[in-house]
């Protein structure tokens, strides 16, 4: 038996509580990311947590976008509501899967901080609750219909059912096919096309409208740009313009290497003088999509 890692009940219950409410302190001191930084991951984490309905993330690679948008956001959702519905798409199921879901997966399995935080929602038989990297369902409450997490791809279009958040992932990735000589990255305009279709037909079919808002199926995607039009580009010229209703408009926030006043993202690792090797290495126009 593994003993406690909290004092008592209600220094437990006070930690769990902290951590529906502060993104920064779940994903860096209990699900163990201690890579994080108040600068910039608080900043990140905040815009996370923010209650628009729509929301999109551009950034930098290598920030921790995912781990703290996608993996410790799906976590701080069912940490406060078991009975949530999230789907985590990416460019293919597989990725959903494997890399997101799964790591989602190993920390309900392994890590004990977040297991005691949470021992009523953790599965009472894997043999009858769908416990796999592509559907994850916790000990629920009520019954969903559809599992707590679950994976999906830009690849097939998803019908018949709804869910409460729709976590995006680089639904639009380059591959080693699309890399041409001297940096360029070339992603097949159907590869765009696609993942715009799926955002046009699937959210449509998986959000919720109800007359309450506050029951609205949230959306929120978190990508890297590719290239002049990408799907960034089509999300910040077709869906987050001020005439747009605020219920559909998109909240966007970039966080490139640089700030707009020309200070640095993160100073103490992405330096001036690790990207200026960054452009050599990668080349103008790897480096300017993929980390300004």
């Amino acid at each position: 038996m593994v003993a406690s890692l909290y004092p008592n009940e209600e220094i437990r219950m006070e930690v769990r509580k902290h951590c529906e409410h502060d993104l920064y302190f779940l994903c860096k001191v209990i699900l163990g990311y201690d890579k994080l930084q108040p600068v910039p991951h608080q900043e990140l984490c905040d815009f996370i947590e923010r209650d628009y309905r729509k929301k999109l993330l551009v950034g930098a690679r290598g920030i921790f976008k995912t781990t703290i948008g996608t993996i410790g956001r799906a976590i701080q959702l069912a940490m406060r509501d078991a009975n949530t519905k999230i789907l985590v798409a990416a460019k293919t199921i597989d990725v959903a899967a494997g890399l997101i879901v799964s790591e989602i997966k190993r920390q309900y399995e392994f890590n004990e901080r977040l297991r005691q935080l949470v021992p009523e929602q953790l599965p009472k038989s894997r043999m009858v609750q769908p416990w796999s990297t592509r559907a994850l369902q916790l000990t629920r409450s009520e019954s969903r219909g559809q599992p707590t997490f679950m994976a999906a791809g830009v690849e097939k279009q998803l019908a018949g059912f709804h869910v409460d958040h729709i976590l995006g992932d680089d639904i639009v990735a380059a591959t080693r096919d699309d890399l041409k000589e001297g940096g360029l990255i070339i992603i097949p305009p159907e590869e765009v096309d696609k993942a715009i279709g799926w955002y046009k037909l699937t959210m449509r079919g998986l959000s919720m409208n109800d007359p309450d808002p506050s029951k609205y199926t949230r959306t929120q995607f978190i990508v890297n740009r590719w290239a002049v039009r990408d799907f960034a580009e089509y999300i910040i010229t077709h869906h987050s313009q001020a005439d747009i209703p605020s219920s559909s408009r998109f909240a966007v926030k970039i966080m490139g290497a640089h700030r707009p006043d020309g200070s640095l993202l993160w100073p103490g690792v992405m330096g001036e003088r690790k990207l200026h090797a960054d452009l050599r290495d990668m080349g103008d126009f790897m480096y300017w999509t993929q980390v300004e």
